[in-house]
């Protein structure tokens, strides 16, 4: 859901940037290009969880700069600051949103993956339309829709690095035992690199 509104909301706010409004599309388009790649590279060497809750957090912060952009679309700068910014957004959004296909289907039990995976497809295409509604905000505050993909961002950013367990070189769980036992596995192998940590630190701080 907050993928899609996202990614939508940037692809249809880009002739709110000012400046040419098709030069502007293009070139927030034009992000789309490397994501793919971008996804395929981070999700095999920091993990499924950690590439979807990254762009999250790159889209967060590129919003919020993007709100922090003063709104005069007659200076060239703020509309080139705004155009980089949407592109940027659009261009980690998409990592996610590429990264997620492949983690849910791994996160789903057998069981339930069918569902699972239509259900959060169709809850991505109720994103996509809303999107038209969160862009349609600019005109009672130029602010709003940036401002909403932000909180967006940071909150299922949140929820996805803190909650969700990582699936990366895992069995593919059969059922909700699996899916339970996989994120108490998750856990374990976080607290032990923990403790691991610790005991590195108190044996410099000894050494010293």
């Amino acid at each position: 859901f907050s993928c899609a509104l996202v990614y939508y909301a940037v692809s249809y706010g880009a002739i709110y940037l000012g400046g040419n409004v098709y030069l502007n599309f293009f070139l927030v388009s034009l992000a789309t290009v490397p994501s793919t790649l971008t996804a395929t590279i981070c999700m095999n060497k920091f993990g499924r969880r950690k590439a979807v809750a990254g762009g999250m957090f790159i889209s967060a912060v590129a919003s919020i700069i993007s709100v922090a952009i003063p709104s005069d679309r007659s200076n060239t700068g703020y509309t080139v600051g705004r155009v980089i910014m949407a592109m940027a957004c659009k261009y980690a959004i998409l990592v996610s949103f590429n990264t997620i296909y492949i983690f849910s289907s791994e996160l789903f039990p057998t069981s339930v993956r069918t569902i699972g995976m239509g259900t959060s497809s169709a809850c991505a295409r109720i994103g996509s339309f809303l999107a038209l509604y969160v862009v349609w905000l600019i005109r009672i505050h130029a602010l709003l829709p940036y401002s909403i993909v932000f909180v967006l961002c940071i909150v299922t950013g949140l929820i996805c690095f803190k909650w969700l367990p990582e699936t990366a070189n895992k069995p593919t769980p059969e059922s909700m035992e699996g899916v339970i036992e996989m994120m108490q596995m998750d856990d374990a192998v976080e607290q032990t690199v923990e403790v691991t940590e610790e005991s590195l630190t108190k044996k410099d701080a000894v050494s010293i």
